[in-house]
């Protein structure tokens, strides 16, 4: 049997079965979007595409944005400008499923330039099933970008290798910088191509040597500067957002423990032994030649320098990809190579994909598991349907732990913001009356937060509000969810959009029945959905109907004149504005009609009054029914 044709077609199958467990995953929570990487990157290259600059306040690295930007200006433009959200979170995703499909093969490339077919074969299979890969994969993420170009400095450093050409070392760096700019944990891949170059450049060996030690100098000063310099700190926060560099009591030790942990944890020690094993065998094969040796060192180096770089930071594990990626290449070679003792070599390959598929299986079975668990509803999106069916939109909602499913850029909501929402650490952090004060009217409790979950429920807290909706047990996945509403404040809750800044949230009318010649008092409740350069003006007029001229009205600004509109602020401020409109005593009794509105001080003009669906309602809201008696 040709085992060329055995390994290219195991390959395939390799990259059609890990093109498979990503796609399952493309849809997931769609129009919701759960993971906070996925919306923010959105937003960030919405942002670039709409306004040409970011204002995201996240520190992603540009290169993913910047690509994901490109990917929505193709998708308006082949659908002529009516793409909904969802479907360009969709094809963002897909995009990261083919990138994933792309670093398969490149895994296979540089296999089977390192050592074998069998090895590319074996490294597909590896990076396949492995579980982050396979998330990272079906999801609008950076990393995989990053992993792709990082494997691909990786190629094209070992064929400048192979041809002893300094040619190929340019476009080498240029794919490390672009790796890095796609994902900053991928610098050290810059190492290999360095080394490369440092020992096709300088051809003396005690300047090769005087290069190591100044470059071992200049990482461990970096390193030391870190830890010590308040600028280079800051200058980490601000341009590359790497905080978890400031951990507080760092010990290198403890570090490397528990970054080696959770490399175990999520590989298995089998698998790492297997891949210690494997550098050890390629490297000590009989009959290799220094260029060999060369593409192995360049590649363990760079690997090295990973291990020191990443025990600097308390990493997750796949912001510890790249050392990943190389364990990913040497296990595969210590399969390989053992599988080849094993006579006749076609007995050897189908050992090496057996013991490989076995030691993948726990990966591949989490992955399905993850798949199943996917197809479960999620509370996270039984909160926002919920919501979206019972609570009219502009409600404001307090959220413990995050509301990131209630927020426009997470979810396929038609407007900027569906509902207003604020973060609280735990629903008990202020008093009922507080949360009535400032308009909220749901609190949502959270498992993940240390708040209404982690102990008895307050008393108070049990006796004023009313639980209206609970997301929990085996039905859903997610975290934990219970919805409380808040009695409002107000007498009567009526939303409505005022212009394009004013949000009306209801009223008090103690009253429906006045006598001629006294007053009539009522209570407005607004809110500041954004700042206005407008001093608006509050009209309450009582008429007979909406066309006939007013027996009496209040015309004035928002609290007698004490917090003018071109001064609240853009952060939802709720605001009570109480008003008293005298009747004269010759007002004829019957019924009329109280209507209120606002209007621009300078020019006059009212403003539109629309639903929480953005439908148009005139210039003035009707309250009520008031009967005039004498």
């Amino acid at each position: 049997m040709d085992l060329k044709r055995l390994w290219s077609g195991a390959f395939i199958v390799i990259a059609l079965a890990g093109f498979a467990l990503r796609s399952g995953a493309l849809a997931w929570g769609l129009p919701y979007q759960l993971d906070p990487d996925d919306p923010l990157l959105f937003i960030g290259a919405t942002q670039i595409r709409l306004l040409g600059h970011r204002e995201l306040k996240a520190n992603y690295p540009p290169l993913r944005i910047y690509e994901l930007a490109g990917e929505q200006w193709v998708t308006e433009a082949a659908s002529g400008g009516a793409a909904r959200q969802d479907q360009i979170f969709f094809f963002g995703r897909a995009f990261s499923a083919l990138y994933s499909v792309v670093l398969l093969a490149l895994a296979y490339q540089l296999g089977r330039r390192i050592h074998s077919r069998a090895a590319g074969a074996l490294m597909a299979m590896f990076l396949a099933a492995e579980s982050a890969a396979v998330v990272n994969g079906s999801q609008m993420r950076a990393d995989v970008l990053a992993w792709l170009l990082a494997l691909a400095a990786l190629i094209v450093t070992v064929v400048s290798v192979e041809r002893r050409s300094q040619r190929w070392l340019a476009p080498a760096l240029g794919l490390s910088a672009a790796a890095f700019l796609a994902k900053y944990n991928m610098l050290p891949v810059i190492a290999a191509p360095a080394l490369v170059g440092l020992f096709t450049v300088v051809r003396k060996r005690w300047a090769r040597m005087a290069w190591l030690l100044g470059g071992a100098f200049l990482l461990i000063a970096g390193i030391l500067l870190l830890r010590t310099s308040p600028l280079i700190r800051a200058i980490l926060l601000e341009v590359f957002n790497l905080r978890r560099l400031l951990r507080p009591n760092y010990v290198f030790a403890t570090q490397l423990r528990e970054n080696a942990q959770r490399l175990v944890e999520n590989l298995g020690a089998v698998n790492l032994v297997a891949a210690l094993l494997g550098l050890g065998l390629a490297w000590g094969t009989p009959g290799r030649s220094g260029t060999h040796r060369m593409k192995l060192g360049a590649l363990a180096f760079s690997g090295a320098v990973a291990a020191v770089i990443y025990t600097q930071a308390e990493a997750r594990f796949k912001d510890m990809y790249y050392l990943v990626l190389i364990f990913a290449l040497f296990w595969a070679v210590g399969i390989v190579t053992m599988a080849r003792w094993i006579r006749p070599p076609v007995l050897g390959a189908a050992t090496a994909i057996l013991v490989g598929g076995l030691l993948a299986a726990p990966w591949v079975r989490a992955d399905l598991d993850q798949l199943a668990e996917l197809r479960r509803p999620d509370t996270r999106v039984a909160t926002a349907e919920w919501l979206r069916r019972t609570v009219p939109q502009g409600a404001r909602v307090a959220c413990e732990y995050d509301c990131a499913e209630l927020q426009g850029g997470y979810g396929g909501f038609p407007g900027p913001q569906s509902f207003h929402t604020e973060v609280a650490h735990s629903i008990y952090d202020r008093r009922l009356a507080e949360y009535q004060a400032s308009g909220i009217e749901y609190l949502i409790a959270d498992n993940r937060a240390s708040g209404f979950f982690s102990g008895a429920v307050a008393p108070a807290f049990a006796a004023n509000v009313k639980e209206v909706a609970r997301f929990q047990d085996g039905e859903f996945v997610g975290p934990d969810r219970v919805i409380f509403q808040v009695p409002p404040i107000q007498q009567h809750a009526l939303y409505r959009r005022i212009g394009d800044a004013i949000s009306f949230r209801g009223f008090d009318l103690p009253q429906t029945t006045v006598v001629a010649g006294k007053d009539l008092s009522v209570t407005l409740y607004w809110m500041s959905a954004r700042t206005t350069p407008a001093n608006l003006i509050v009209f309450v007029h009582l008429a007979k109907d909406e066309n006939s001229a007013p027996v009496a009205q209040f015309d004035g600004p928002p609290l007698n004149g004490t917090q003018p509109t071109f001064e609240w602020g853009g952060d939802m401020q709720f605001w009570i504005d109480p008003r008293t409109i005298p009747l004269a005593a010759d007002v004829p009794p019957g019924q009329y009609q109280l209507r209120v509105g606002m209007y621009d001080a300078d020019t006059g003009e009212r403003l539109s009054v629309r639903s929480p669906k953005g439908e148009e309602q005139g210039t003035a809201m009707l309250l009520g029914e008031i009967t005039v008696a004498r």
